[in-house]
């Protein structure tokens, strides 16, 4: 940079355009220029011009880096959300599928072992769960993730076996406004913890008796 910067200088000054130069005009204001350009090309760079241009290139590359570490940091965000939005949304599909299964044993309520009465109820259940819900106890038990042995696919459950995840999950559920005998209110809530961040994600959908 510093020898571009020679190389206008010498330039100007050569033709006179810098200042009324006595080389200007003539031969020997270029050859003098081009004398001090093969010395300078000769003798390499200079330490000041090394300095700049590592200087240079370091923060351009603290740049790139910056960059790709805020880049890994928000895919992992993400990841952690996409998760948490899809256990929610699961855990209002549980409480479809008791609903759906006292339809089809057809011996009680549609609302049994769901609706516990005027207060609202608050459960923890898994994909397992097909005919009751266990009640949770704050501050909730860990999901953890597990292989299925017969379908090969991972799930989230409860179980003491899998690895521990760092999802906690809360089922909810309470009467509709208007309170209606064919009527529940599911709210589901998602909690985890992430770079020193607690986070939550919150679902509810209202579950009818339509039969």
């Amino acid at each position: 940079m510093i020898f571009v910067g020679f190389l206008i200088y010498c330039n100007y000054w050569a033709t006179g355009l810098l200042f009324n130069s006595r080389f200007a005009g003539n031969k020997l204001g270029f050859r003098y220029c081009s004398t001090l350009i093969m010395t300078k090309h000769n003798n390499g760079f200079t330490l000041i011009e090394v300095v700049a241009a590592v200087s240079l290139v370091t923060i351009g590359s603290l740049g790139v880096f910056s960059l790709i570490e805020r880049a890994l940091i928000n895919s992992t965000s993400s990841l952690y959300r996409l998760t948490a939005i899809y256990l929610a949304q699961e855990g209002i599909e549980i409480v479809k599928n008791i609903r759906d299964s006292n339809w089809i044993i057809g011996l009680g309520a549609w609302d049994d072992s769901i609706n516990c009465g005027i207060l609202p109820c608050e459960y923890e259940a898994d994909h397992t769960n097909i005919s009751f819900l266990d009640v949770y106890f704050e501050p909730g038990n860990f999901l953890n993730i597990e292989t299925d042995p017969v379908l090969g696919k991972k799930f989230f459950q409860y179980s003491s076996d899998g690895m521990e995840t760092r999802f906690k999950r809360k089922i909810t559920v309470s009467n509709c406004f208007p309170v209606s005998s064919a009527c529940l209110n599911v709210s589901v809530l998602v909690s985890w913890h992430a770079k020193g961040k607690s986070n939550q994600i919150i679902i509810q959908e209202n579950l009818y008796n339509y039969r």
